[in-house]
């Protein structure tokens, strides 16, 4: 539906250019959720506003629903924009008109026929759960409901896409999920292709089954939800599903983070060996070994510090899981740290669940076939837009070489890495 390619905008004056977006290349499928996270000046908005040619590009093609848009002259680029709605943070109503009022200004603009007004505004508003508020004015509204007119009116050209800038950044988080709901809403009953940009995990949590994260004007990351968390050291699943408490401990009982990257070695009572000297100090926050957050979703209950047999108790959400990453601390501060089994050589795995295999308990089998004490060091369980996913990251006592089987039996169940 949304096709990108090569896009760049820079923005020229007295002092000097800024680059805003840098050779982009995005596709956005029919009736997707695609999300765009990153910082202010990112280039998150002006992305989103070459889409719909508010801002002209310097290079490359923009194309919606098979509409070259950057070919497109002014009268015929006016017409294209209807397919294209647009709701933004500040919500822009005209504080003269009632709520119908300026839902009713969409249609003039447009240029749709008076008979049919009436009605359509009707429908929209019952769309977006503002019936009975046809008659209020602006002031009178909360910024919840003043979201919802900006919707509505967004909507009233019955566009195939939707662009949202930051329309949630404004709002509280329980109306920030009311909103999101009724976006889902949307997306599945109309069929709406939606590009947001957010500086919210939450947002991306909430709807989206695709993601990017754009920074200094390009994407470092961008695809599926759960294809990027079973990607091996993606920095949107590490943001999605942070593991960042109780990490491994040193000497002196200080947390220490741990850059989780292939499969290391770790000799009792020595520092971890994984191409780095003895003493060269762990590269922090890649990753880092975490903590339990107990109790932190519903239907899914977790024992830290789990005997044999025991891993995760499933219930009716998670259990099944992919195993992303093996490894161990690439490198130790100082002598004598102490990771997970009391500076016992350890085998550090990553596994991350979702889809249909979510009713299997893959660590408490793990734990009855090979008989070995897997630890759980962290991890979380959450619904991203309409798939239950999580990840955990536990412990297998021994050397991945002695834990080659237990590997590779959690390989078999889904391995990407």
């Amino acid at each position: 539906m949304i096709e990108i390619s090569g896009l760049r905008k820079t923005y020229r004056s007295r002092k000097g250019s800024v680059v805003a977006v840098d050779g982009v290349d995005l596709s956005v499928g029919e009736g997707e959720v695609f999300g765009v996270l990153g910082r202010s000046g990112a280039g998150k908005s002006t992305l989103l506003r070459c889409v719909n040619m508010l801002e002209r590009p310097d290079a490359g093609a923009v194309t919606v629903g098979g509409l070259e848009l950057t070919r497109l002259g002014r009268r015929e680029l006016r017409v294209a924009r209807q397919g294209i709605g647009m709701i933004h943070q500040h919500f822009a109503l005209l504080s003269s008109r009632t709520v119908a009022g300026n839902v009713a200004f969409a249609l003039e603009v447009t240029g749709a026929p008076r008979a049919g007004r009436k009605a359509r505004v009707a429908e929209l508003l019952e769309l977006v759960g503002l019936a009975d508020r046809a008659d209020a004015y602006p002031a009178q509204l909360s910024g919840g409901q003043k979201q919802r007119v900006g919707i509505a009116r967004a909507l009233a050209a019955r566009p195939k896409v939707l662009l949202s800038d930051e329309a949630t950044s404004a709002l509280d988080p329980e109306t920030t999920e009311s909103i999101l709901r009724l976006l889902l809403d949307l997306n599945r009953r109309l069929g709406l292709t939606i590009l947001l940009i957010t500086h919210e995990m939450n947002v991306v949590k909430r709807i989206c089954t695709s993601a990017a994260i754009m920074r200094d004007g390009r994407f470092v990351e961008s695809g599926r939800i759960t294809e990027l968390l079973r990607r091996p050291g993606s920095e949107l699943a590490r943001d999605l599903f942070p593991l960042d408490t109780a990490a491994p401990l040193d000497a002196a009982g200080v947390p220490l983070e741990a850059a989780m990257q292939g499969g290391a070695r770790v000799e009792a009572g020595a520092p971890a060996v994984a191409g780095a000297e003895a003493g060269a100090g762990l590269q922090a926050g890649a990753g880092a070994g975490a903590g339990l957050q107990a109790g932190a979703e519903a239907g899914v209950g977790v024992q830290a510090g789990a005997e044999a047999g025991v891993g995760v108790q499933a219930g009716a959400e998670a259990g099944a899981g992919v195993l992303t990453s093996v490894g161990a601390p690439t490198s130790l501060d100082t002598a004598g740290a102490r990771l997970p089994g009391g500076g016992e050589a350890t085998t550090i795995v990553d596994i991350t669940v979702s889809g249909p295999e979510a009713d299997e308990p893959i660590i408490a089998d793990l734990a009855r076939r090979f008989a070995v004490d897997v630890r759980i060091l962290g991890g979380s369980v959450e619904t991203l837009a309409a798939t239950r996913a999580g990840r955990w990251r536990i412990a297998l006592p021994g050397t991945p070489e002695a834990n080659r089987e237990a590997v590779e039996y959690l390989r078999e169940r889904g391995v990407t890495s």
